[in-house]
């Protein structure tokens, strides 16, 4: 996995600054991760406390993931097309825009953030049990959103170390 405290630091959130909210309190990103396994099932998760969460990172963040990703996804998709996914033909119809223009396209925006919303989180937070206790693992998305020069990104979250 990458040195994320790194990671978060290149884009201004120092590991003393929270970056989320769960259940209306503020976390540093040590203190939440993202289910390895299992994203948005709770089957397996009876007895484990829950509660809404909201992270909070730069568009900056999401941009660099899709500048890095976007000439494969659109790669693949000429070569094994998908009509009916609807990411993919809201791209195909627009002449597959550069990352920079999804973020401003007010059709392809949610688009984007529904399909790259698990990596942000995955690739901001970790996953797995987060490095600090006590702490939260993000077990769902519910809202996505861009805010200014932010993505804010919801859930369920589930107590961590359990």
């Amino acid at each position: 996995m990458y040195d994320l405290p790194a990671v978060r630091a290149r884009f201004g959130w120092l590991p003393e600054r929270p970056c989320a909210t769960v259940g209306g309190a503020p976390y540093r990103a040590a203190q939440l991760s993202v289910t390895g396994q299992g994203f948005g099932d709770f089957r397996h998760a009876a007895g484990l406390a829950r509660a809404e969460y909201a992270v909070e990172l730069p568009v900056a963040f999401l941009l660099e993931m899709m500048e890095r990703e976007h000439p494969d996804y659109v790669s693949d998709a000429r070569a094994f097309p998908d009509p009916d996914e609807p990411f993919e033909r809201a791209q195909r119809e627009r002449g597959w825009p550069a990352p920079r223009d999804m973020l401003a396209d007010p059709v392809l925006l949610p688009l984007a953030l529904a399909y790259y919303g698990h990596d942000l989180l995955v690739y901001w937070l970790g996953y797995g049990q987060p490095a600090e206790q006590p702490g939260w693992v993000a077990h769902s998305i519910t809202h996505l959103a861009r805010v200014d020069e932010t993505v804010v990104i919801g859930g369920i979250a589930l107590e961590a170390g359990r």
